[in-house]
């Protein structure tokens, strides 16, 4: 025996769950929305300017590539190794994470000054002490020059290497009061011989990890936040 419903009830069901479904909507969006973004108490300045077999000085950002970053602090360097290897560090901090993962990611700034992509691959970065990280070592072509370039992104506790990933990390910190600036870390050196450029890029990579783990545990966590920890 079927069960026939009139109209009215029919369209009073319809109207709520089209309500129930709009109501989880907002609660799921207001949760997922970033609370109160804090910088940092430490400064980006402060990155040093020589790490163990490097020496660095502060730079000047490429205009072609760092037309209006939209970041809220940048630190810049480039180190030279004993060997006169050279890796130019830019490092950023946002408070827009749109602004900082996808308008200003490195693919697109690099685009955008007329590099053109050769190649592109995830690496794990280790460094001894802490979880490996996955990052991105891409190679671009200008004007007959060739460069190679590694990146992350983290967003607290997360390693981020693109937008779509920024959800995760959204989730993880859902229900804070205050969230954490997001951090960027983009490394250029020149790609001729392909294994030395990985190999320098992956040792600044390391200083700078450790640097910034240092610097961010040494922070006090917000009242609102769970336990210290770190996942990639």
């Amino acid at each position: 025996m079927s069960l026939r419903l009139k109209t009215p009830v029919r369209l009073a069901i319809v109207v709520g769950v089209a309500g129930l479904v709009y109501l989880l909507n907002y609660q799921v969006r207001a949760m997922l929305e970033p609370g109160h973004i804090v910088l940092p108490d430490w400064d980006l300045a402060e990155l040093p300017l020589q790490f163990e077999g490097w020496r660095g000085e502060a730079s000047e950002l490429d205009e072609r590539l760092f037309r209006r970053i939209g970041a809220d602090a940048v630190a810049d360097r480039v180190y030279e190794n004993r060997e006169g290897g050279t890796v130019s560090a830019h490092t950023a901090l946002f408070t827009n994470f749109n602004e900082g993962i996808t308008v200003h990611s490195p693919a697109r700034c690099y685009r955008a000054a007329g590099w053109e992509q050769r190649d592109t691959e995830r690496r794990t970065l280790t460094v001894e002490g802490l979880p490996d990280i996955t990052v991105d070592i891409s190679t671009w072509q200008r004007e007959g020059r060739r460069v190679k370039v590694l990146y992350w992104y983290q967003l607290g506790d997360r390693i981020l290497l693109d937008r779509t990933e920024l959800g995760g990390a959204y989730v993880a910190l859902a229900g804070r009061e205050t969230w954490p600036a997001m951090t960027k870390v983009m490394l250029e050196t020149p790609g001729d011989r392909r294994q030395e450029a990985d190999m320098r890029l992956l040792d600044v990579g390391r200083h700078i990890r450790r640097w910034l783990h240092e610097r961010t545990a040494s922070q006090p966590a917000p009242d609102d936040a769970p336990p210290a920890g770190e996942a990639a």
